[in-house]
This record gives structure tokens, C-alpha cells and sequence, in this order.
């Protein structure tokens, strides 16, 4: 029996977004979180009804791989799709990419192709605002179109604690139609948190990327207000991390740090007496990691 496994990572929103260059612009990084695939040769007993409407988005993302090479849906008749995901849905968290973005490829592989990561974004671009956590580098993304502008090279080595919010926003129904018009406002602290990250990135000084991660969160308080941002900012800083980043179109965020530095039991005990703590759930740590599609095929 013929089986294909594919998996690729979330994230906890961008390091940066904004508007830059006359577009929109993202930095995304990965975590160690995953969304996951299978397809084996065996129909699917409901004809992948399951399926669709547990996962509506990559169920459209196989039927135009699908299309793309030249055939019929029926080729899906005789392959079972399973996915699973340890990441939450509408949080700002990558998900959405993740999913189709496993789907494209393990479709693809199945018909014999392979996709580069600048195919797999336009793919991923033509359903929906994608992350960059389609490449194993980080780079400087346009969400709507996949074209990226600029390469940092690998991801800094770093933890992560994840503040996951309770509230779930769907990415489409986010970008209201004044969106860019509104992202363009704030042009100018998007250029010059870029400038820090850059800087940082260079040095290798993981408290200036943050402060630039920073920046960049302060801007989106516009578009999605983060409860005490400040607060926080300062409590991370107190107890030994870089600082924090947000989720851009979502409602969680991350604590970034280094695990040998920062006195986690301490921030804990501290950010659960906020009173805004109660509107996310219990922390998870995660380590920064390249991004991209993972073959996890045996054979």
C-alpha cells in the first residue's frame, strides 16, 4: 500500500507586519507545532465528505493541485486524506497555512510532482493571506501574493512561550475592506521596525529583534488590541526575556527568550495574577525552528 506523509509547521504570529514598498508585508517565524497529512491508497469510504467539511479550505487546495496538472477530481477517488493538527484554529497561529500548504505538496507528490516553496505560495496565496512559514528561512513576504522581497537566512535560536487567546478570528473575514488603506497608516513604524529587526538579525542581538517585534506589535494595537500589551511587555522584560511578539491577525502572542535566562516559574506566577490573563489559555513553550514541508514518508 502506496502512503505519503507530509507535515509542516505554525507559528506564533510574525515577528513584523505591515505595510512596506507599496504592499502589504510579513515576517513569519516557525515553531515546533505542526499540522500533518496522510494520503494512502485506500477510497475513501464517504468519498472524502469528512473531510471536506472538516477541512473546506484544503479539500479546495487538492482539487486545484489537481486541476493545475491537467486532470479530473476523480484521481482523489482512490486515495484516502487524513489530516491532523496540534494547531489551534483561528489564532493568528499559521494553521491555515500549514494546512494547505501540506495538502499541496502531498497531493502534488502523489501525482508525481514535486513543489518548489515559491509554487507552493502562489498556491497557498490564490485561497488565502499565507505565512512565510512556507520557507525554511526567514524572509520578507507578501501575504497576498507569496512574492518575497527579501532573506535573513536561518531563524535566530530562541524559545518562545505562547500565550494562546481565546478568541478565534477568521483571517478573511479579519482583512475588512479598508484593510490596506488602514495597514498604510502605520507605513512608518513598519520601515523603521524593520530597520531594527535587520539590525538585529546582523549583530545577532536578539533583545534589538525584539524590540523591533515590539514596535511592530504596538502598531497592531490598531487593528487587534492585545489586552495590556504594555503590561506585559514590561513583566517579560523583568524576568529575563528579549520581549514579545503578537499575532497580526489573531489573538495570541509569544514571550521570546532564551530558556537559560529567562525565570519562567517566576513570569508565570506574576502573569497569572493580570487579570487580564484569564482570556488565554494555560502557556506552552515552543522552540523557534526552520519553516517549510517536512517529508515524513518511510521508504
Amino acid at each position: 500500500m502506496r502512503e505519503i506523509r507530509i507535515q509542516c509547521p505554525g507559528s506564533c504570529g510574525e515577528f513584523l507586519q505591515g505595510w512596506l514598498d507599496g504592499s502589504e508585508k510579513l515576517i513569519s517565524y516557525a515553531i515546533d507545532c505542526f499540522s500533518e497529512i496522510t494520503l494512502k491508497t485506500i477510497p475513501s469510504p464517504d468519498g472524502h465528505l469528512d473531510f471536506q467539511q472538516r477541512h473546506p479550505r484544503a479539500w479546495q487546495m487538492a482539487l486545484q493541485v489537481v486541476s493545475k496538472e491537467g486532470l479530473q477530481p476523480q484521481v482523489l477517488e482512490e486515495i484516502s486524506l487524513h489530516m491532523v493538527s496540534d494547531l489551534p484554529r483561528g489564532k493568528g497561529m499559521a494553521s491555515s497555512t500549514a494546512d494547505l500548504a501540506v495538502t499541496a505538496v502531498a497531493v502534488a507528490q502523489w501525482l508525481g510532482r514535486s513543489l518548489t516553496p515559491e509554487e507552493l505560495a502562489v498556491f497557498c496565496t490564490s485561497l488565502e493571506p499565507t505565512d512565510s512559514t512556507l520557507y525554511k528561512e526567514l524572509v520578507l513576504m507578501d501575504p497576498l501574493t507569496g512574492i518575497v522581497n527579501r532573506t535573513y537566512g536561518q531563524p535566530p535560536s530562541m524559545a518562545v512561550l505562547v500565550l494562546e487567546g481565546m478568541e478565534a478570528i477568521d483571517t478573511k473575514t479579519f482583512r475588512r475592506q479598508d484593510h490596506h488603506l488602514r495597514r498604510q497608516a502605520f507605513k512608518k513604524e513598519m520601515e523603521e521596525a524593520l530597520r531594527y529587526f535587520e539590525e538585529g538579525i546582523r549583530q545577532q542581538n536578539f533583545r534589538l529583534l525584539a524590540d523591533a517585534c515590539f514596535q511592530s506589535a504596538q502598531a497592531q494595537q490598531y487593528f487587534y488590541p492585545h489586552p495590556a500589551l504594555e503590561t506585559l511587555h514590561q513583566l517579560a522584560l523583568d524576568y529575563g526575556a528579549w520581549g514579545i511578539n503578537v499575532a497580526h491577525s489573531g489573538s495570541s502572542l509569544g514571550v521570546l527568550h532564551d530558556p537559560q535566562r529567562f525565570q519562567l516559574d517566576a513570569f508565570l506566577q506574576e502573569w497569572h495574577r493580570c487579570p487580564t490573563s484569564s482570556r488565554y489559555f494555560p502557556p506552552c513553550r515552543y522552540q523557534i525552528i526552520p519553516g517549510g514541508v517536512r517529508n515524513l514518508t518511510m521508504g
